[in-house]
């Protein structure tokens, strides 16, 4: 495509040229699906919108969300075709993976928008007619939201199935320690990965760092558990050439495309933050519901706390029928004091600080700041945690473990008292339950 002179697409046309060097990715691909057709529909009359509002912003936050929203479901889909059922390291691995997709969608906004700007001079350097011009932009347009997008869906496919087999690995390797490199077997498979087909090495084995699947835009190769003894020695082990992007292991990283993905190339550090100040609230959050309740959950949630926090929340609608309404908030950081105002009641944006609070809880219609505690081990630091959660929320509830060793009457007397000396009159209230949900201290009459 033509663009101005000494100015080059930023992303080469052949992208995924080298998805397979048999089908091209034109057949049996990892899902056998393509992006949806809301996608296509939304993904074109945001382009339209773009074309006709004329560039004013290398950053477009609906065609981000737009990408990224298709691109979070597959992934959630196609995990839980593996793992149905998901325990606290398949809740941290969807978390980081939905949080990948997020920042790849935001690239892959800018990359293309850059494209499409260059089109607007030839390669002389003058202006185009808007016909010249759409003309070009459509072949832009269709490369990123047609082509490239179904080896995209398909690849986030293929590294959510494989994250939720190495979590499972993981739980089990313990008593399954050797894994087995599988491809699927037909016509189709490349012949540099038909050849690591029965190799077997331990998980723990730095063959998986470079060769855990997928190898490769298309790949369809999986790794399986193996009760057989004896590993692959490495004098029998084939030196096949993976291609350099996907020489590492994405479900040991979390991650659905590899990091030196050409999207990323280039890209100014501020573009990705922008994602978090111009996508809509609403997009930015996956919404479930428990038990009729709204449960939403912020794409930049705290990933390592966020399978105890939904312990929590469930527990807390379980018991409380005043609370309508749950959104577990964004990690953000205090460079961005302005963003943070968007996900808080204004009477809250004075305490707004450098500290994230975990949750917004609807209690009888009002909107409160809640910090949310897991306390794993006796519990005997509970007042250090309370001073954290009194920085940064107006109140806290804390559950605790079958470990705890906190009676009722110490925690009364000890939490009673700092109650009556602390100096942060923002801070309301505290409930503290055990581990089968039964109150051992509640502070305020809000819940």
């Amino acid at each position: 495509m033509p663009t101005a002179k000494g100015q080059e697409q930023t992303v080469s046309p052949e992208l995924y040229a080298d998805v397979c060097p048999k089908c091209k990715g034109k057949v049996h691909k990892a899902s056998g699906e393509n992006p949806s057709k809301e996608y296509i529909d939304a993904v074109n009359e945001a382009i339209n919108r773009v074309i006709k509002d004329g560039y004013e912003s290398n950053y477009n936050a609906e065609l981000t969300s737009i990408t990224a929203k298709e691109l979070t479901s597959t992934v959630i889909k196609a995990y839980s075709e593996i793992k149905p059922v998901w325990n606290a390291p398949d809740t941290e691995m969807i978390q980081r993976l939905t949080q990948d997709v997020w920042q790849f969608s935001s690239a892959k906004n800018y990359q293309e928008l850059r494209d499409l700007t260059l089109l607007l001079k030839d390669e002389k350097g003058e202006l185009r007619s808007l016909s010249d011009f759409k003309k070009e932009a459509s072949k832009v347009i269709g490369l990123y939201n047609e082509n490239w997008i179904e080896t995209e869906v398909n690849t986030a496919i293929a590294s959510s199935q494989n994250a939720a087999r190495w979590t499972e690995f993981q739980q089990d390797k313990d008593t399954i320690p050797n894994l087995e490199y599988q491809t699927v077997g037909d016509k189709y498979v490349r012949s540099e990965h038909q050849v690591l087909d029965g190799i077997i090495k331990a998980i723990q084995d730095v063959f998986w760092k470079t060769h855990y699947p997928p190898n490769g835009w298309g790949c369809r190769c999986e790794a399986v558990q193996t009760l057989e003894i004896s590993t692959t020695p490495a004098n029998k082990t084939p030196n096949v050439a993976i291609p350099k992007m996907f020489q590492t292991n994405l479900a040991e990283s979390k991650l659905v495309f590899p990091k030196g993905h050409p999207y990323y190339e280039d890209i100014p550090e501020h573009v990705l933050i922008k994602t978090l100040k111009h996508i809509p609230t609403e997009d930015a959050f996956r919404v479930e519901r428990y038990k009729e309740t709204p449960v939403l959950t912020h794409v930049l949630h705290e990933a390592h706390e966020l399978h105890n926090n939904k312990i929590i929340t469930n527990t807390l609608i379980d018991k409380y029928k005043s609370i309508s309404k749950i959104e577990l908030l964004p990690n953000i950081s205090d460079k961005e004091l302005d963003l943070k105002k968007k996900f808080y009641p204004k009477r809250w944006h004075e305490q707004i600080g450098a500290k994230n609070p975990d949750a917004l809880i609807q209690i009888n219609g009002k909107d409160t700041v809640v910090e949310l505690k897991y306390l794993t081990g006796n519990g005997k630091h509970i007042k250090r945690h309370l001073e954290d959660a009194a920085a940064k929320s107006e109140y806290a509830v804390m559950m605790l473990t079958r470990e705890s060793q906190l009676k009722e009457d110490w925690l009364k007397t000890k939490l009673d008292a700092w109650f009556l000396n602390t100096d942060k009159k923002h801070f309301k209230g505290l409930l503290i339950l055990d581990a089968d949900g039964k109150e051992l201290y509640k502070k305020s009459n809000l819940l």
